[in-house]
């Protein structure tokens, strides 16, 4: 199955002109992500597979698929579209960022921006297809709030194309059960016996744009006899700055700190499963609507690995598994997506996507 997730992504990818960040996984029939093609992101893919799987419930039948892009059921960013599909033996999944949903800014990235909604429009679970059957006025509906809507519409039919061979070959195969998240935890848990029992505080300043507040992430963390707890509920309040961290994309980046600093800790879905985490709801990890998040994927995620990195290695983790995730990846893709002079989208890309959607490429 990894193989085919890893084949998936990189398929959905290449269907696409521009950097999708494509992502492919399947699951079982609860909507739990159990083989995904970027482990990091496993626990935002899970809260947006269990959100559609629990919306929709028994009427969620093999053949519908829906588009969700919430920040706050599971994207890290509105321009973030995951599509679930129901099958007979499981769940498919993919994910691509899609270049325009609205907003005061092209491809959702405005600074300016006093609520979610001026980043973008949000669509927590919309049905896209019924029994296989295409459902056009779902996908209408998303194109409508585009500035590319035919680019949009190319990406949605990459992305139904991709989840319709995952299907294909998870209802080829057996019924897909829990077993790879037991094991993972498993192994989790035992990666964690090895830290030492007591209660560690750490912190770390979210660099803000110039202007911003500066919030603080703070971190509690409990290793316990039986279980080991995670707190953030001490972090700053969320502000009127697109530095908010929605819960699910705050366990993706708990889940990349502790791959990386505790030795053993795997890097996979059902990991996070070993501990209790708490995001801290309404603060700047834990973020509710309508606060903005467009830049936490870099500043935030940024303060939420020192943070975690700095507790664990408190409670015995060897300081020299911990390579800096800003220098090792996140300040990289930043630098990709973001102008660090106007915090919007880089002028190029804007640009190159403006072009593609004039053209009319479909």
């Amino acid at each position: 199955m990894n193989d085919l997730v890893q084949s998936a992504a990189a398929q959905l990818e290449s269907a696409v002109p521009w950097e999708a960040e494509a992502l492919a996984a399947v699951g079982d029939a609860a909507g739990r992500p159990l083989f995904v093609s970027d482990p990091a992101r496993a626990p935002s893919l899970a809260a947006s597979g269990a959100y559609v799987t629990s919306f929709f419930g028994a009427r969620f039948a093999p053949g519908d698929a829906a588009l969700s892009n919430d920040p706050f059921v599971g994207a890290s960013h509105v321009t973030d579209f995951t599509l679930v599909r129901r099958c007979e033996r499981g769940t498919a999944f993919v994910r691509m960022r899609l270049p325009d949903i609205g907003g005061f800014e092209f491809g959702g990235l405005a600074p300016q921006s006093f609520d979610t909604w001026g980043e973008g429009a949000r669509f927590p679970a919309l049905l896209v297809a019924i029994r296989g059957e295409p459902r056009t006025e779902g996908l209408d509906l998303v194109a409508l709030n585009s500035r590319t809507p035919k680019l949009l519409r190319r990406g949605v039919a990459a992305m139904e194309e991709a989840a319709g061979r995952l299907a294909q070959a998870i209802d080829a195969g057996t019924e897909q059960d829990d077993e790879p998240l037991r094991a993972a935890a498993a192994t989790a848990a035992a990666a964690l016996a090895a830290l030492r029992p007591g209660t560690y505080a750490a912190e770390a300043q979210v660099d803000s744009p110039p202007g911003a507040d500066s919030p603080l992430v703070k971190v509690a963390l409990e290793i316990g006899d039986n279980r080991t707890r995670l707190s953030f509920a001490g972090s700053s309040p969320q502000i009127e700055a697109p530095l908010n961290s929605p819960p699910a994309h705050t366990l993706d980046c708990c889940l990349s700190a502790l791959a990386a600093t505790v030795p053993g800790f795997p890097l996979a879905p059902g990991a996070l499963d070993a501990l209790d985490i708490d995001p801290g709801a309404g603060t700047i990890t834990g973020a509710e609507p309508p606060a903005i998040t467009g830049l936490a994927p870099y500043h935030t995620a940024r303060a939420i690995h020192r943070a975690l990195g700095t507790a664990l290695r408190a409670a015995g983790a060897p300081a020299s598994a911990d390579p800096d995730w800003w220098e090792t990846s996140g300040m990289a893709a930043y630098e990709r997506r973001v102008d660090p002079a106007t915090l919007r989208l880089r002028g190029e890309r804007a640009a190159t996507l403006r072009e593609l959607e004039k053209e009319g490429i479909a």
